[in-house]
């Protein structure tokens, strides 16, 4: 069950081509819909990368359309819709205590909860990107909860729970691993990294 309640400021990547927000969404409900937990793509649970997750002031005047109100300091300024261009590398998996590998193969991997998705390829510009945003929203007083020593950029598919969760086969999405364009925004997202809509 997905938590629609926003309760975090997203600072994101979104995919600027509609058809590959299509593509990635319909692969992760085509495998994962019977066994996800509380992040799955869909209406509800938009693909995206985080730059940083940060807790600000609350968010009852953003939902009434009135996000100067609840974030005077913050602006993308010139960031805002800054385009950049992605590569996904590798398809990954992370267990509940973070650990995470790539997917060679269509094996059951046992974990009983554990998250995939899309990693990105090794991208200076994206690590500059988030190292400058998280020292911002600090200085601006705001908590940042993506930390730069932690930063893994990927997108993410879906969470799911079993004690044997069965793997695509890599052919099956190989085509996801080329160049993408993605566009810098806000956004607002539940306490599990759901992105609920950009504002």
């Amino acid at each position: 069950m997905i938590d629609l309640q926003p309760s975090r400021f997203n600072l994101v990547l979104t995919p600027c081509q509609a058809d590959f927000s299509e593509l990635v969404t319909e692969f992760a409900r085509q495998y994962f819909a019977d066994q996800f937990t509380d992040y799955l793509l869909g209406a509800n649970c938009l693909p995206h990368v985080t730059v940083c997750q940060f807790q600000g002031p609350t968010i009852s005047k953003v939902l009434n359309g009135d996000i100067s109100v609840e974030l005077p300091d913050f602006s993308l300024g010139t960031d805002k819709d800054r385009i950049f261009q992605l590569k996904f590398d590798h398809f990954y998996l992370r267990s509940g205590r973070g650990q995470r590998a790539s997917v060679a193969a269509a094996t059951p991997h046992n974990a009983a909860t554990c998250t995939v998705g899309l990693a990105v390829a090794i991208n200076p510009a994206l690590l500059e990107l988030q190292q400058f945003y998280f020292e911002k929203l600090k200085q601006l007083g705001y908590t940042p909860l993506t930390l730069p020593e932690d930063y893994f950029p990927h997108l993410t598919l879906a969470r799911l729970a079993g004690e044997t969760i069965e793997m695509p086969n890599p052919v099956d999405f190989r085509h996801f691993f080329g160049s993408r364009d993605f566009s810098l925004g806000l956004a607002l997202s539940n306490t599990t990294g759901v992105m609920l809509r950009r504002i």
